[in-house]
């Protein structure tokens, strides 16, 4: 991989799963855990991310195949998405997308299970991540040309 591909996917990674801005949204769930478990919901939500993400990368343009639809496709609907969340976030408001809606957020489940859901998928892992990595994940599979 290229150096300049790989710190634009992992800048362009960083910026869609915004883990800074939802760091709050951690605390708020695991508020009622001692420290000790929340580095361990903290570690098991990277992974649950990790994995995910693999996921997504690895079969995102083969699923998409499936049902007709083209990265070209996928690139306008995800840009789409990616822009209203960045609207969102220039207004203040919070993006239902990765925060949840009221309803969702009130029916969280206890502290030392939201590892996977809410806080791995879909908040970490939502759609402008998964549109990220099937679009990085197709742009890497083409061969790519070298100049000597």
């Amino acid at each position: 991989m290229e150096s300049t591909l790989a710190v634009g996917f992992f800048g362009a990674l960083f910026a869609i799963m915004n883990p800074i801005t939802n760091l709050p949204v951690f605390l708020s769930v695991t508020q009622d855990l001692p420290p000790a478990d929340q580095r361990k919901v903290a570690v098991k939500t990277a992974l649950y991310c990790l994995v995910l993400g693999g996921a997504f990368a690895a079969i995102g343009s083969q699923t998409l195949s499936l049902f007709g639809i083209s990265v070209d496709h996928l690139r306008v609907a995800g840009g789409l998405v990616v822009l209203m969340i960045g609207l969102n976030m220039l207004n203040g408001n919070e993006s239902t997308s990765h925060h949840g809606t009221d309803g969702e957020k009130e029916a969280y489940p206890a502290p030392d299970t939201v590892a996977f859901y809410p806080l791995a998928f879909p908040i970490l892992v939502g759609p402008g991540t998964i549109t990220t990595l099937i679009l990085y994940a197709h742009h890497v599979s083409k061969p790519l040309s070298r100049t000597f």
